[in-house]
């Protein structure tokens, strides 16, 4: 897909302490982070880079592959304004005590157990804070807290400890989009509220659906992007 970044290889490295590799396509361009550190985006762009990535997004989804650590610092847009989703399948298991992590920190181990914590906190779904099995629409939460951070740029559950993060997470409904950004049309706003919801079952039932909705808003065919992924070497 267009919008997710290009594996052409896995493998591991010769002798006794082999490494496992991923050899995937380079993208120029900057992360969301770093192009939201200027500030909230236009409706115009915010609408396109958000129809992008559930577009990629779905299909990861259709393909039964889930991220799990959705967040701007693992979008990279380039210079056409085309979005990569990087870092599928990263998120890994609670290392330390939470007092002992920084809230932007993937949580990060070797394998996964049930009842762990995965992804980064301020990103992460009710149910991964209260380490309750995840889906699809776990993703859809991350979605709805980019969508956020790029239409106010600010955090959605910024708080002063990793632990009030949490607790914000599984306890505390953001404030609606449209009383942070007059602007935000109610479409989005009423879109990014379903994403947000603390009960999975109240979110989109399929991520199709939550993709089809912001192509529609940001007039987009859904499948088509700025730019094609470059050739297989």
């Amino acid at each position: 897909h267009p919008n997710i970044v290009q594996i052409y290889d896995v493998g591991v490295t010769a002798g006794q302490e082999g490494e496992h590799f991923v050899v995937m396509e380079h993208v120029e361009g900057e992360t969301l982070r770093q192009r939201l550190a200027g500030g909230p985006l236009p409706i115009a762009e915010l609408l396109d880079l958000g129809a992008q990535l559930t577009d990629g997004l779905a299909k990861a989804h259709r393909a039964g592959i889930g991220h799990r650590d959705l967040k701007p610092a693992n979008l990279v847009v380039n210079s056409d304004g085309l979005l990569k989703i990087l870092d599928f399948g990263l998120a890994k298991v609670l290392p330390a005590p939470l007092g002992d992590l920084d809230d932007k920190e993937t949580l990060t181990r070797h394998a996964t157990q049930a009842g762990m914590l995965l992804g980064t906190l301020e990103d992460m779904s009710p149910e991964q804070a209260s380490g309750r099995p995840v889906d699809s629409r776990t993703d859809q939460f991350a979605v709805g807290v980019v969508l956020s951070e790029m239409a106010t740029g600010r955090a959605v559950f910024r708080r002063e400890t990793p632990a009030q993060v949490l607790a914000a997470v599984i306890e505390r409904d953001p404030e609606p989009l449209g009383q942070q950004r007059a602007d935000t049309p109610p479409a989005l706003e009423a879109g990014v509220t379903r994403c947000l919801q603390k009960d999975p079952e109240r979110r989109f039932a399929k991520t199709d659906d939550l993709a089809a909705e912001l192509a529609q808003l940001a007039g987009r065919t859904r499948g088509t992007s700025r730019a094609e992924p470059p050739p297989i070497p």
